[in-house]
Order: structure tokens, then sequence, then C-alpha cells
């Protein structure tokens, strides 16, 4: 699927036209700051999220792999809920972290119960892909809510994967976890939205109390 002209034209004007070789050039670790406050902005009126760090990475997968890197040590337990990302799974083991599968419900859609029982002492993170890849499915504002205060009571962290918070069908509307900012980790790309896959651009927001783990890890995986 090609990028939509505008998408494309206002890329490529960004870059060519720039008064400077700023864009060619080493850059600030978290990205470019006039990329950085558009992310922002976008952030702020599309999803309602607010007051977190952001990160530009190399895709979406770079960005699980940063977060993976921030919060966990070999042997924690992450949980997956099926049907599951095959990347999350791989960068799991990468990381030589214990990937836990949960069952979802009949609609493909993460089950609270399921998730609940799979927690244990080591575990670090539940992964929610919303909407749901390969599935589709989309986990609607209450149910999302519901995985937040899980998270929140068990004291691990809510990884949000929303690469396709633009895919919806049958006037379903998308929500970002925002209950309690600092257990959650939201994660975006524009290989979806915008089409631009090959450009390698994701981004990442986070609370500020990942923010030395975040940049020890991004100044040495992005080389």
């Amino acid at each position: 699927m090609k990028p939509p002209r505008d998408c494309l034209s206002w890329a490529l004007e960004a870059v060519l036209q720039s008064d400077s070789a700023d864009p060619h050039r080493y850059g600030d670790v978290v990205g470019d700051q006039n990329l950085l406050e558009v992310i922002r902005r976008k952030l702020e009126t599309v999803n309602k999220l607010t007051g977190q760090e952001i990160m530009v990475t190399a895709g979406a997968n770079q960005a699980f792999v940063n977060v993976l890197l921030s919060i966990t040590d070999v042997g924690d337990e992450v949980i997956l809920t099926k049907p599951y990302y095959f990347s999350h799974l791989v960068a799991l083991q990468l990381c030589g972290v214990v990937p836990v599968m949960a069952n979802s419900d009949p609609e493909l859609k993460p089950d609270p119960i399921e998730i609940k029982a799979s927690i244990t002492p080591k575990t670090k993170a539940l992964v929610l892909v919303n909407p749901g890849n390969p599935s589709g499915s989309v986990a609607e504002r209450e149910l999302v809510e519901e995985l937040e205060t899980l998270c929140h009571d068990a004291g691990i962290w809510l990884i949000s994967d929303e690469a396709y918070e633009h895919f919806l069908y049958n006037s379903v509307a998308h929500y970002s976890p925002s209950l309690y900012p600092n257990q959650v980790i939201n994660i975006f790309t524009m290989s979806k939205s915008y089409a631009l896959a090959g450009w390698r651009v994701g981004y990442i927001s986070y609370p500020k109390i990942l923010s030395d783990s975040m940049l020890k890890v991004c100044y040495r995986i992005e080389l």
C-alpha cells in the first residue's frame, strides 16, 4: 500500500527543503525536536495523553525492545494474550524474558480473568495490542480501563501497542489507556496509519520515571 500522496509530499518536503543539514546529521537521541512537538500535539488531541515523555524510534518493533530492556531483567515474565503478535514473542525471547500466554475471550479480546490468573511474582508487564494484531479485534474503553486497573492493583506495567489505532470499523472508537500514567507505556507507529513502513518511524509515550533507563537503552540500541 502506498502512502497518501499528501502525506508523502509533506514528508519529502520536510527532508529536502530543510534550511540546514540537521536532518542528515546525528541528532537528539529521543528524536528531532520539531517532530517531537508535532507528535506531542497529536498525542494530546487524538489520544488524550498529556505530561508524558516521548521518544522516536526506528518503528514500533524497536520501541517494544527499548521498553523491554528498560523495565525487565532476564527471567522476568511478560503476559501476551492469544493470538499474539509474533514479533513481541521474539523480542521477549531475545531479551531473556519469559513469555506467558493468556487465553482471550471468544471475540479474541483480552480476558481479564485469564490475565489475572497468569500474574505471578515475576510478572513485569501485560502487553495489550489494540486493535489486535493479528485478530483485528478492538478492546473498548471499558475493557481497557479494567485492564489498566488490574495492572495497577498488581503493580505491573501495561504496555499498550497502538500501531493500528486508526484501523477501526463499525463506529468502534479507539481508546489509549491513561488512567494510571505512571504504569502505562503507549507505543505508536507511522508505518500503518500513514503507510510509511519503509521509513521506520515509531514513537513511545512513557512516564518520566522511566527517562533514565529509556535514554540509556536508546543511546546504545539506535546504532
